[in-house]
């Protein structure tokens, strides 16, 4: 169904993004997911591969699909992914520090 076509594409859209390094990326990931990114007046259009309606992301979904927008949570995305691995290999090593002085003791 049209809603349900919608549904997954978005979701799609949002891996796409969560995942991508780049804009290029992101089309790379989205064709791999099987779906046409189509351009046009400076909006982006998908099409997944059963279907023959494009939806226009930005209208559809709104303004965080813009392609301006699209790039700014890909960035903000990798520095949030990128914090929480530097954060988590930090505490890691400071707990193994710990942990050898305790056992030191």
């Amino acid at each position: 169904s049209e809603n349900n076509y919608k549904n997954t594409a978005k979701n799609d859209l949002d891996f796409a993004i969560g995942q991508a390094y780049s804009f290029e990326d992101f089309k790379s990931i989205m064709k791999e997911m099987e779906y046409e990114v189509i351009f046009r007046y400076g909006k982006i259009s998908i099409k997944g591969k059963n279907y023959k309606r494009n939806i226009r992301i930005e209208r559809a979904f709104g303004e965080n699909y813009s392609i301006e927008n699209i790039k700014k949570r890909i960035l903000e995305e990798h520095d949030r992914v990128k914090h929480t691995f530097d954060v988590s290999i930090l505490s890691y090593l400071f707990d193994f520090v710990q942990g050898n002085f305790a056992n030191l003791a």
